[in-house]
């Protein structure tokens, strides 16, 4: 998309920020937007259909608020791992307002 919009210059500034820094950051890839801001990118992807739920960590619900202006979850489903395609729908913004959340578990620590 970048390449569309005359952006060739910032194509060679994505970062697969999971794959180099590990899958802390809150976000897999750092982007950009076509006026050159930050976009951070998460991927969530399930085999099932469009309303199958997937998962999110605290860390990552945390940094879709603190950067909801730059914050992008393309939503991938029906995927198929043979041919490594599927179909995707795009939530922007503070996730918390484009879903649902519920806590499906707890860390135990000694009292």
């Amino acid at each position: 998309q970048l390449d569309n919009v005359g952006r060739s210059d910032l194509m060679n500034k994505i970062v697969h920020t999971s794959l180099v820094q590990g899958d802390g950051a809150g976000y897999d890839i750092l982007s950009f937007f076509e006026n050159g801001s930050y976009k951070y990118i998460e991927v969530k992807t399930t085999v099932g259909g469009i309303h199958t739920p997937f998962y999110l960590t605290a860390n990552e619900v945390e940094f879709s608020k603190k950067h909801q202006d730059s914050y992008v979850l393309y939503r991938v489903y029906n995927f198929n791992p043979q041919t490594n395609s599927g179909k995707f729908y795009i939530l922007e913004g503070d996730i918390t307002k484009s879903v649902l959340l519920k806590p499906t578990s707890y860390m135990a620590m000694s009292k």
